[in-house]
């Protein structure tokens, strides 16, 4: 079979890391998904674009890596400018990305994400060019102040860190539903980014590419329920965003306190100098004794945590692949998710994890409950949830639907060229 040459447009580095004298938390499924590409498809060669500090080209074990800067402006312009930077990033970038896809001359364009500005070279390659769906900023926008009181509102909407961020939030949303909109493949995992991608473009072509998961996990196993002399122990991971649910968290655990129950809640992706700290002050200092914020962690460090716990907590107010939830559920965790999203399309009620209202502290504390009083249910959806995890993130069958999706992107785009 003929070789396919991919150029990825990533949010991370990927396995150019190693060159980067840098500590990078996220992303680590693209990562995952390159190595196994290189150990389990020959004829797929993937180079790989990324944005950094500088304009470079690296080339590590036979692959090219190219990392691309932005537009180099004042700080405090930036910030007072933001949408004039942005419109001007866009296009300093877009013309360094189109002198990359030339001198790659690949076969089909991955761009990872519609984050960031990768999705504009599409109108101008003659090129496939497909668009993994990670999350989507034109409806997280939506559900960002999700949960928060009109008062934190109004201080988040004075001109400040966060206000700038819900403000790229707007810009870039309204970015990506123009990319989308001219990109004809995506790949996806879930029946929430099937159905968006597929009203924004209508013409598109949907391929269903599970994601591979850090190495760590899947090597592990969950050690199963704790002694029960000692405190429930409950994991949660909250990146510093404030529609992940933070405030649902404190209040079920305020609900926990009061009703007498013994645990601790640890919360993986933030640590006690996040802003959602001071933004939640009083609420957080009413259980802090049983809430504990543990910063980013390695895959190594976080694995270790989730063996070590009882349970998997899921709050966001959206998500559309929950990675997070994805560990917990390969390693065989019993998981209580919020129903946003895509999350859906990853459990099965009662069968493999819980589903749960989002924004709702009660349902979460009870269902926290539930597990705690059902130590057989917490078993049974802990085995039958790293039987389908492990299905769905197996690093083979993921290899060969990307592979096979690759190839027949191609073959319809070329056949497409030759009928006009």
């Amino acid at each position: 079979m003929d070789e396919i040459k991919v150029l990825w447009f990533t949010n991370t580095p990927s396995l150019a890391i190693s060159k980067l004298n840098k500590t990078i938390f996220g992303g680590g499924w693209i990562m995952s998904l390159e190595k196994a590409i290189k150990e389990n498809a020959e004829n797929v060669k993937v180079s790989v674009v990324f944005n950094s500090d500088e304009d470079k080209e690296y080339e590590i074990d036979g692959a090219k890596y190219y990392s691309v800067s932005s537009l180099d402006v004042n700080r405090i312009k930036k910030k007072l400018f933001i949408k004039k930077y942005e419109h001007d990033n866009d296009e300093y970038q877009l013309k360094k990305y189109l002198k990359i896809i030339e001198d790659a001359k690949p076969d089909v364009i991955h761009i990872h994400g519609s984050e960031k500005n990768y999705g504009l070279i599409s109108k101008y390659v003659d090129i496939p060019v497909v668009m993994s769906i990670q999350g989507l900023l034109s409806v997280y926008q939506y559900k960002f102040f999700s949960g928060i009181d009109v008062v934190r509102q109004a201080k988040i909407k004075i001109p400040g860190k966060l206000y700038k961020y819900y403000e790229s939030y707007k810009l870039r949303g309204s970015r990506e539903l123009k990319m989308i909109g001219d990109i004809d493949y995506f790949f996806g995992r879930t029946f929430w980014d099937k159905a968006i991608t597929r009203l924004i473009s209508p013409r598109s072509q949907y391929f269903v590419v599970n994601r591979v998961i850090r190495d760590h996990f899947y090597n592990i196993k969950w050690k199963g329920i704790r002694d029960n002399t000692k405190p429930i122990r409950i994991v949660t991971t909250i990146r510093d965003n404030v529609y992940k649910g933070f405030e649902t968290v404190l209040e079920s655990a305020r609900i926990l306190k009061e009703k007498k129950i013994k645990f601790e809640w640890k919360i993986a992706g933030s640590s006690n100098k996040s802003f959602l700290i001071n933004m939640y002050a009083n609420e957080f200092n009413e259980v802090k004794d049983c809430v504990e914020l543990v910063g980013s962690l390695n895959e190594k460090d976080l694995s270790s945590l989730l063996c070590e716990s009882d349970m998997y907590v899921q709050s966001s107010r959206i998500e559309n692949s929950p990675n997070g939830l994805a560990e917990a559920m390969l390693i065989g965790m019993p998981c209580i998710a919020t129903n946003v999203g895509g999350t859906g399309s990853y459990i099965s009620q009662y069968k493999d994890g819980i589903l749960i209202q989002d924004g709702d502290p009660w349902i979460m504390a009870s269902t926290i409950y539930e597990l705690i009083s059902n130590e057989e249910l917490a078993l049974n959806l802990g085995a039958n949830a790293t039987i389908t995890a492990k299905e769905r993130h197996d690093p083979n069958n993921v290899v060969q639907a990307i592979s096979a999706a690759y190839r027949e992107i191609v073959d319809h785009y070329n056949r497409d060229e030759k009928d006009q």
